[in-house]
């Protein structure tokens, strides 16, 4: 099917919106029927599970549970929306949800995987009467435990995507409800399929926001290298600061994944030399706000002060 682009709305919007969006919405929100109070809990925080977490909010739920086994991915899924996360490699995700639900579990468990494990566990958080809307495509057998389930009288739906809900989607993109362009990660030109491909391929590690090198921005600002074991501190609203040491004998260690443009992150260095907001423009790369004149020159004197000894 095809739909009319409105004005105003972004290419990168536009492309969310082809699969991953309506995949989320469709076959797990809407097939899950959430309501406004219900507890979401969505098993798997990738691209899927996180359409799935934004599409939920729009139906006002009293939480939305994100678990997954990797933490970069449950960073990614307070910022589309969830309210509490959980790591399943530690955690037990389903005494957290009945602990939330005075034991019964969640109103609708969302299912963002395809494999045996999460499908089993999704069958497990949902309450009596609740619903489990499986988005997941599974490529080996899983198993339904009837001789708990049959007595619960929960709703199982599979399905997939056919994007009816594209015109709704893209309405609510073009009125700000939907932050479709949020799903875009990192940037690149078509001579770097091999970094993408590495990059994507390290989704765990290299988080799901963009990707910037924060030594090699700070050095192209500074006009010369930054010395070995130089550190910063990136500070982001509501999550724990990160400091980045320039190791030289680690040459990705100045990646971080940052947000894209319009929310804050301050990188403070050389006690409190430089103290700069940062963001990621257009091309996915690192800029400074706030001191844009003056933070070329203290880098400069930053890189000229004797380097420290590693601990």
């Amino acid at each position: 099917s095809t739909s009319p682009v409105p004005d105003g709305v972004a290419d990168e919007d536009i492309l969310m919106l082809a699969d991953i969006l309506p995949t989320g919405y469709e076959v797990g929100v809407l097939n899950g029927q959430v309501r406004p109070g219900d507890v979401v809990a969505v098993v798997g925080a990738g691209p899927i599970g996180l359409s799935a977490i934004m599409g939920a909010r729009l139906y006002s739920p009293a939480h939305v549970v994100a678990i997954d086994l990797a933490d970069s991915r449950l960073e990614a899924a307070k910022q589309f929306g969830a309210d509490i996360v959980v790591n399943n490699s530690r955690e037990d995700p389903l005494a957290i949800v009945r602990d939330l639900t005075g034991g019964l579990g969640a109103d609708v468990a969302i299912e963002a995987v395809g494999v045996p494990d999460t499908f089993e566990l999704a069958t497990q958080l949902a309450r009596p009467g609740g619903h489990i809307a499986n988005i997941g495509v599974h490529g080996e057998p899983a198993t339904l435990h009837l001789e708990e389930l049959w007595i619960r009288n929960v709703t199982i739906t599979t399905g997939l995507v056919d994007t009816y809900s594209t015109p709704t989607l893209l309405r609510l993109t073009q009125g700000g409800q939907v932050d479709a362009g949020r799903f875009i990660t990192h940037h690149f030109t078509l001579d770097q399929f091999e970094e993408a491909y590495d990059v994507f391929g390290r989704a765990a590690d290299t988080g799901a926001l963009a990707v910037v090198d924060v030594f090699k921005q700070l050095e192209a600002l500074a006009g010369r290298p930054m010395p070995d074991y130089f550190s910063v501190v990136i500070r982001q609203a509501g999550l724990k600061d990160i400091e980045l040491v320039k190791d030289p004998d680690h040459p990705m260690s100045g990646l971080i994944v940052l947000p894209r443009q319009g929310t804050d992150v301050i990188l403070q260095a050389g006690d409190g030399m430089l103290n700069a907001t940062l963001s990621v423009n257009e091309e996915g790369l690192m800029i400074l706000g706030g001191q844009e004149e003056g933070v070329p020159e203290v880098l400069r004197q930053l890189a000229g002060e004797a380097t420290p000894t590693p601990t």
